[in-house]
């Protein structure tokens, strides 16, 4: 698998990059460690060697699986984690990576992110020059090799810039939502700051394995995000079967042709691609090693902004609250 440079920090990725959320359990309807651990297993062999995790998934769970899964070797992996935005405070951040290095059971993060601004979610809002100054810091004593933002505007990326090199940003990208489109990613191609988009698959309903009848449990978070809200979930899975003779062209499946798409955009590094069992990574490896031709990736592009230009505004990726209308 190829390697990409993330920004100019010198950190290495595998091409595509193993999302360890669902391995946390909590808000995707539970998950079974010894799955989890298999999963991150087949994934190294197949040479994914890069996991991305926050402290937010189950209160650390997802970091402290992780941490089994890699015991021994620890140093042979690429990981990320994320800072819960309740942590923005300069003494709070230092002390939110240090559990994160304990559950991983290792000395430094190869990116370190801020999850969510520190106003989301009900939060007390800290000045970013703070957060961002810890973030330095913990560079420095050698605790992580790379900052990154996950959910930022352009304007919060100008405002950390000024305090330290930001090299990583993590937004939510695929066919099915693209607003880091016109704002972001121009930003980040001109001042080469890496972008892993995560949920290429649109939490799953680019595989097409759900139907507008699918339910999820209350403790499933796509129970009550937008692009699940039966308005929309239509419009997407009419876009699916639009998609289906592309990924028969190639023989591969919908989930590896919704990937591949995101790898082959225009500035994106690498994708991050959940995976709760060995068997579905191994499926989404399948992204990897071919090319899609150019006349295909206009077609989806083409799919994909008719149904972005449907879509409200919604104020973020797991919010269902309309903020205005595009």
């Amino acid at each position: 698998m190829n390697m990409k440079k993330l920004g100019t920090s010198g950190v290495q990725v595998s091409e595509m990059i193993l999302g360890c959320w669902v391995m946390g359990g909590a808000q995707w309807g539970g998950a079974d460690d010894n799955e989890s651990i298999r999963a991150i297993h087949a994934a190294y062999d197949a040479g994914i060697n890069t996991l991305d995790t926050a402290e937010a998934y189950n209160d650390g769970y997802s970091e402290s699986i992780i941490g089994k899964a890699i015991q021994g070797h620890p140093n042979d992996y690429v990981i990320s984690s994320k800072a819960l935005n309740c942590h923005s405070k300069y003494d709070q951040l230092k002390a939110a990576c240090e559990n994160s290095l304990k559950r991983l059971g290792r000395d430094y993060l190869d990116v370190y992110f801020l999850h969510w601004p520190s106003h989301f979610y009900g939060g007390k809002k800290v000045p970013l020059e703070e957060t961002m100054a810890a973030m330095s810091e913990l560079k420095k004593e050698g605790k992580i090799r790379a900052i990154g933002l996950s959910n930022f505007s352009v304007e919060e990326f100008k405002i950390a810039m000024e305090v330290d090199r930001v090299d990583v940003y993590q937004p939510p990208f695929n066919i099915l939502w693209r607003r880091m489109e016109d704002e972001n990613l121009p930003y980040c191609i001109e001042n080469g700051i890496s972008v892993i988009p995560y949920s290429p698959i649109a939490q799953g309903l680019l595989s097409g394995k759900f139907s507008i009848d699918s339910v999820f449990p209350d403790n499933d978070i796509r129970s009550n995000t937008p692009l699940f809200l039966p308005e929309n979930r239509i419009k997407a899975l009419e876009l699916i079967e639009k998609l289906r003779p592309i990924a028969e062209k190639y023989r591969k499946t919908l989930a590896q042709l919704a990937i591949k798409w995101v790898m082959q955009f225009p500035g994106i590094t690498a994708p991050i691609v959940g995976g709760r069992t060995d068997k579905q990574v191994l499926e989404n490896v399948g992204a990897c090693g071919w090319k899609m031709e150019q006349s295909d990736f206009e077609k989806i592009n083409t799919l994909s902004k008719d149904f972005w230009r449907q879509m409200p505004h919604y104020n973020h990726f797991f919010d269902t609250a309309v903020i205005e209308q595009k």
